[in-house]
């Protein structure tokens, strides 16, 4: 079997957020692969973030100490491609602040 590679402090990462409000367009979501990339990258996760619902939620767990806000944009042309995707995404912004209230979150439509 072979050996897995360590993770470089690097891949452990988290990345700075750099913009407040964090502005995510979901109008372009075309596939699964785009929305977890997407969260990933406006997040701020690590490397090795899995691209799954699971991941998603498990690495952005008070993923900032500062207050921030994350406006989602384009919510209902999502939903109309992926409407259970969209379920679970708003249900973990929601779960977010409910644990960390310094997280808020909009939906612009």
């Amino acid at each position: 079997m072979p050996k897995k590679r360590e993770l470089t402090e690097e891949e452990k990462a988290y990345r700075p957020i750099t913009e407040n409000p964090i502005r995510i367009d979901l109008k372009e979501w075309k596939s699964l692969f785009d929305i977890f990339g997407l969260l990933k990258r406006k997040l701020g996760l690590p490397d090795f973030c899995g691209e799954n619902w699971d991941a998603i939620w498990d690495l952005a767990k008070g993923f900032t100490d500062v207050p921030v806000t994350i406006e989602l944009h384009g919510v209902s042309t999502a939903r109309e491609r992926f409407p259970e995707d969209v379920d679970i995404m708003l249900e973990i912004f929601h779960d977010l602040h409910r644990g960390w209230p310094h997280i808020e979150y909009v939906v612009i439509d």
